[in-house]
């Protein structure tokens, strides 16, 4: 029996049991019938078959292994699979993507308390048949108990000034509202759309979760609050010397710093948990004595 070897080598098997191996030539190799005995040539004989099998299939398993990159199979977006990706806000100049989200609704809900639990956030939820007008709903909830908080905050403080001449009176009111919508701006300005669900069935329902994150607005209201008091005590200190007159326009810039310091601090409260301000260092009682002596 003849069988065809790489190498350039053939194997020769007797029907006796004896192997030879011969060369790409046809001459029996010198190697094999050198002078070493028949027992030790048998065994070196055995040790080349099985060196050059295991060479026959290694060559063989190469040729025939095919690699593949590993894939995964898609998988579909849910509330519980998913968490909430924050998205850009009014006043952010980054954009992040906006989570949206099908199955269930009351999943959607669950996984938003987590992601976004009240003692860290502040959150406003829309709800309308097109995607568009459900974020912008979401967002004018979100603002609604800081709008709530500015106007009680500065309504309070206007009464607590005193009575004013209707003229002034008028113009108070009308700058406690150009203030209050300022402060207000300032306060929801890491406000964002996070999360949308949309609801398939039996009508197409797009529900928009608006969130507010309430360090980050504390953060942002801190400071200003501080300068606004800063300017408040320097301007008290200098209109109560006797001898300083107060111009309309004094009177007028006193009164949107005190106004526009109002409106942060009851937003900065309204953000804060428990509700907590920061104490004003002028007494309204001293800003409407000023206004109405000078």
């Amino acid at each position: 029996m003849l069988t065809t070897i790489p190498l350039g080598f053939k194997l020769h098997v007797e029907s006796t049991g004896d192997i030879d191996i011969k060369g790409s030539a046809g001459k029996t190799s010198d190697y094999v019938y050198n002078s070493i005995g028949k027992n030790v040539r048998n065994r070196f004989v055995q040790m080349v078959i099985i060196l050059l099998l295991l060479m026959v299939g290694g060559q063989g398993c190469t040729r025939q292994a095919v690699i593949t990159p590993d894939r995964k199979p898609p998988t579909q977006t849910s509330p519980e699979a998913i968490p909430a990706v924050p998205s850009k806000g009014i006043g952010m100049k980054k954009r992040i993507p906006i989570s949206v989200k099908t199955g269930d609704r009351l999943g959607w809900v669950e996984n938003a308390l987590i992601t976004y639990p009240p003692n860290r956030f502040l959150t406003g939820l829309g709800m309308a048949s097109d995607r568009n007008t459900a974020e912008q709903r979401s967002l004018t909830e979100l603002e609604k108990p800081l709008a709530f908080s500015i106007s009680g905050r500065t309504k309070m403080q206007i009464e607590a000034m005193g009575t004013f001449p209707a003229s002034l009176d008028r113009k108070t009111h009308k700058l406690a509202a150009k203030c209050g919508n300022h402060a207000l701006q300032e306060a929801i300005s890491h406000g964002r759309v996070a999360d949308v669900f949309i609801e398939e069935t039996p009508a197409a329902t797009f529900y928009a979760l608006a969130v507010l994150d309430r360090h980050a607005c504390v953060n942002q209201l801190r400071p200003l609050i501080a300068e606004m008091d800063h300017r408040l005590k320097e301007w008290v200190s200098r209109f109560e010397k006797a001898d300083v007159p107060m111009h309309p326009a004094d009177g007028y810039a006193l009164m949107d710093a005190f106004l526009y310091r109002e409106a942060l601090d009851a937003a900065l409260a309204a953000a804060t948990p428990g509700g907590k301000s920061i104490p004003i260092p002028v007494q309204p009682k001293t800003i409407g004595r000023l206004l109405r002596e000078k």
